[in-house]
């Protein structure tokens, strides 16, 4: 199986999670959508992750998943996004992935994420100091990946 690791990083953490995920496919290959744009022609398999910042998919992630739809509905899918609300992840795939690829994806999942202070700029950085600091919002948030959700996928995407 020929696959494609398509993916947008903000910070660093989908892109570490899409490198950890070709060492877990056979035949993968890594494209950071902010810098390059692939033909999908010579790929069987494509997955494609992002990161979630206020519920939204990585604008760049969203626009190639968006320009190339009709594509892969042809193709066999993956999907997996980053985010630190794990009780939300299901609602952030249905919000940011149209509805009939998500359908026919061979698998979608959340990895978790991370918060790291110090890679963040900006008002991400007031929202990240934010969100860290003990409380109500901490309770619920994952501040690290999962190497089982990637294992998982792995599994699935080579089974379907």
């Amino acid at each position: 199986m020929n696959v494609l690791i398509a993916y947008a990083s903000k910070t660093g953490t989908v892109e570490k999670c899409a490198k950890i995920l070709k060492a877990l496919i056979d035949d993968a290959t890594l494209c950071d959508l902010t810098r390059e744009k692939p033909d999908l022609s010579q790929y069987n398999c494509v997955v494609v992750g992002g990161s979630i910042r206020m519920g939204a998919l990585h604008k760049t992630a969203r626009t190639f998943i968006q320009k190339n739809k009709e594509i892969l509905k042809s193709k066999k899918c993956g999907f997996f996004i980053c985010n630190c609300f794990s009780d939300q992840s299901q609602s952030y795939m249905e919000k940011n992935i149209p509805e009939e690829l998500l359908k026919k994806a061979a698998v979608a999942e959340s990895f978790g994420g991370e918060l790291v202070l110090e890679d963040q700029k900006g008002m991400d950085y007031l929202i990240t100091k934010f969100v860290g600091r003990k409380g109500k919002n901490r309770k619920k948030a994952q501040l690290h990946t999962s190497s089982e959700a990637m294992n998982k996928f792995a599994e699935k995407l080579a089974r379907k």
